[in-house]
């Protein structure tokens, strides 16, 4: 189970990433990430939190792996 301090330090990297990559490269990497995940999961991804909902549909069928 995660730690404030946990994710503390993830919000942190990616702060960073945006930092060095560019909000729209960083975010492009994230919603790979996400597309995999959902792939791999073998359903579209609905991400819940205090300020968003997102949607994660892959543009291609989905396959259970």
């Amino acid at each position: 189970m995660s730690t404030k301090q946990d994710r503390e330090h993830f919000y942190q990297q990616i702060a960073e990433a945006m930092l060095q990559l560019g909000t729209e490269e960083a975010l492009a990497c994230m919603a790979r990430v996400m597309s995999a995940i959902a792939h791999q999961q073998g359903n579209q991804l609905e991400l819940d939190c205090d300020l968003a909902i997102i949607d994660v549909k892959p543009k291609v069928p989905l396959q259970r792996h």
